[in-house]
């Protein structure tokens, strides 16, 4: 996949500051500019870097405001490991509070800036999306609209994570021409695994490597050139898929992705004894990731809750917490909760 370059900027006939003052709908100030932007005034407006000349890492967050205190642990992580090297994070959101986001705000370092994009569309009203996940899960699909024009990659990352290492070789990966770089799901290795997708209805091989969407480094240019968010979108609007979204990427993808070392997104299906990532991983690489992960995902699995959940036993639960106390929400704990505390232990 190409990278933006010095050339690929689009010049604005405005100042950036004359148009960010017309289309922030709220606007916060810290470390850099934190708005909220129309589709409009991101796409107009010359994409830079954060102060300097080298190109800047750019990464795809996607949280409703249920999730505001996840967002900020993500972007807490990020910002503990950017070693100096410039990152913009475009927030996908749903829109805000200003006093919310200004909250969220407070947990970018000094080398991130965040551009927050209002991302709900009557477009996504009619995806059939299984109960436990919201709609910002479907943000993601609309990345080729909502980011600007000139940005040829960017690193996707789901709010429910903690990042622990600097995500600059993920960045700097050479995907080969593929659409994308992820990590092989360890629960759903195949897409004819049990309960992951009707790999007869969609012609897909069944032995066609299944990739768990929640860290995605994607190579944009190709993925708009052959609408793969639109596709998968499609596709969510007449099937009703077990893990939504993600199923209908990977029937869109159709293989055309880079599996990727486990530590860039060690899920909760990579630390059971039994787990098939032993088997589809070479054993250095998941060793490793299971000493060192770059990328935690505290994904759902049998009735394991996530970190901020009552009752948590989770392992890496700690680690939360401890980015949890970099931000806003800096000594929060979860509250008992004798009522419902692990049927929620699926939403999200």
């Amino acid at each position: 996949s190409s990278r933006l370059g010095a050339g690929a900027k689009r010049s604005c006939s405005r100042s950036a500051s004359a148009i960010l003052a017309e289309a922030v709908l709220p606007a916060v100030h810290i470390h850099g500019i934190v708005t909220q932007l129309s589709r409009e005034a991101v796409d107009s407006c010359e994409v830079g870097t954060v102060g300097v000349a080298t190109e800047p890492i750019t990464i795809a967050l996607a949280a409703d405001e249920a999730y505001a205190r996840q967002l900020a642990v993500t972007i807490a992580g990020i910002s503990r490991h950017t070693a100096g090297r410039p990152h913009r994070i475009f927030v996908l959101n749903d829109g805000y509070e200003p006093a919310l986001a200004h909250q969220v705000a407070r947990s970018a370092g000094a080398d991130v800036e965040l551009r927050w994009i209002d991302a709900h569309s009557a477009d996504l009203d009619d995806a059939l999306l299984p109960e436990y996940l919201p709609p910002a899960t479907l943000y993601r699909l609309r990345l080729e609209e909502l980011l600007p024009a000139t940005v040829e990659r960017v690193v996707y990352i789901d709010t429910d994570v903690v990042v622990r290492d600097s995500l600059a070789p993920l960045w700097d990966r050479d995907l080969d021409g593929a659409h994308l770089g992820a990590v092989r799901d360890p629960v759903h290795p195949w897409v004819a695994s049990r309960d992951s997708l009707d790999w007869r209805r969609f012609g897909l091989a069944p032995d066609l490597p299944y990739f768990n969407a929640g860290m995605m480094v994607v190579a944009l240019d190709s993925w708009r050139a052959d609408g793969l968010g639109a596709r998968a979108l499609g596709l969510m609007g007449t099937h009703r898929f077990r893990y939504g979204d993600q199923c209908a990427l990977n029937i869109a993808v159709a293989g055309k992705w880079m599996q990727l070392d486990p530590r860039w997104n060690l899920q909760s299906g990579h630390e059971t004894k039994d787990s098939l990532a032993w088997v589809i991983e070479p054993t250095a690489a998941l060793e490793d990731a299971l000493r060192a992960p770059a990328v935690i995902h505290y994904t759902s699995l049998h009735d394991r809750l996530k970190p901020w959940q009552p009752g948590s036993t989770c392992p890496h639960r700690d680690l939360w917490f401890e980015d949890l106390d970099r931000t806003a929400w800096a000594g929060w704990r979860p509250q008992p909760d004798v009522v419902g505390a692990r049927n929620d232990a699926l939403l999200r």
